[in-house]
């Protein structure tokens, strides 16, 4: 996929943004074109060279958020117990970017917080995560958030019934 100047893009870390220039720059001595990203609350600059990364990704559709919902409103899966395990089970899924892998995080430790207490880092990822699912499901249904995270309980609540069966 290549971007252009105009196109919204999902970076694992920094969240969604809008290429909003393209620009020369001398890094290491070298002239670099990169894409300056606008954030909420700021901005970042991505090599054009590196854009093709794996953590760098287009809006998902509205066929990827349907898909999306069906795979929350399973079961969640058990995370490790090991807290090192876990912890890198968590940042594998968040590096990756994939919206299939946010929205499985997102049952899983949704399942999790429900069965024992999640720990401040754990808490802090699904908030993040899903306030980044909201805002990319807002951008490409046209949706307002409020209605988009009465949907995600909905199916993060069908999720946790279906474990409840499962037990």
């Amino acid at each position: 996929m290549k971007f252009h100047v105009g196109d919204w893009v999902v970076h694992a870390f920094y969240g969604i943004g809008k290429i909003i220039d393209q620009e020369k720059m001398k890094l290491s001595g070298k002239a670099q074109t990169f894409f300056t990203v606008k954030l909420k609350d700021g901005r970042y600059w991505l090599s054009k060279e590196k854009s093709q990364a794996d953590h760098i990704r287009p809006l998902s559709s509205q066929k990827d958020f349907a898909s999306a919902l069906r795979e929350i409103e399973k079961a969640p899966q058990a995370l490790s117990r090991q807290y090192r395990s876990r912890k890198k089970e968590i940042l594998d899924a968040v590096e990756e970017g994939a919206l299939l892998n946010h929205v499985r995080l997102i049952r899983d430790l949704n399942g999790r917080k429900h069965r024992k207490k999640l720990n401040f880092e754990e808490r802090n990822w699904l908030a993040k995560i899903k306030k980044q699912f909201i805002r990319e499901w807002s951008l490409v249904s046209g949706k307002k958030k409020s209605t988009l995270k009465r949907e995600l309980n909905f199916a993060l609540n069908t999720s946790l019934k279906k474990s409840k069966e499962k037990e």
